[in-house]
């Protein structure tokens, strides 16, 4: 008499549905760690936007302060940059995640004529709004560099890093 054959010792080449959904298990773990990280990870790099652009900026302003009476200027357009949002004193950053903006420097006897402080906060509806670490990045002619965080007026020196 001749046996029943079963499956058993036959190779299958394929997966059970729980090895799959262990491997689907495993792959929503590390992708809720990592895509925040990458978020993170992007905000971080985009502050080089903001800081290329002060600079920038800040050479412009040293330029038009040796070239026109020892004086900065308040007016972007000065320095051969547009105005952002009908504001004369602000402009979009280089890849456009800032709003760089001229101000006199906070000191009580600084003036424009003397000090100028630049200023580059997120533009409203980026991405760049929830960089709380770093939602304001300032320099001035002084060469004092400083960041605010969201949540305080505490100085943030890890943001020029």
């Amino acid at each position: 008499m001749k046996k029943p054959t079963t499956n058993r010792g036959q190779n299958d080449n394929g997966y059970t549905l729980v090895e799959l959904m262990i491997v689907l298990g495993i792959l929503g773990v590390l992708a809720s760690w990592a895509i925040p990280q990458y978020f993170d990870y992007v905000r971080e790099a985009r502050r080089a936007d903001a800081i290329g652009s002060l600079n920038r900026v800040l050479a412009q302003q040293e330029l038009f302060y040796s070239n026109n009476g020892s004086s900065y200027t308040a007016f972007v357009a000065s320095l051969g940059y547009n105005a952002y949002s009908g504001n004369a004193d602000t402009t979009l950053s280089e890849d456009g995640y800032y709003a760089i903006e001229l101000a006199n420097c906070a000191a009580p006897n600084d003036d424009a004529r003397t000090c100028i402080q630049l200023q580059a906060t997120p533009v409203a509806g980026r991405s760049q709004t929830k960089d709380g670490e770093c939602a304001v990045i300032a320099v001035n002619s002084m060469g004092r560099q400083t960041a605010l965080r969201s949540d305080s007026s505490s100085n943030h020196t890890e943001c020029w890093n």
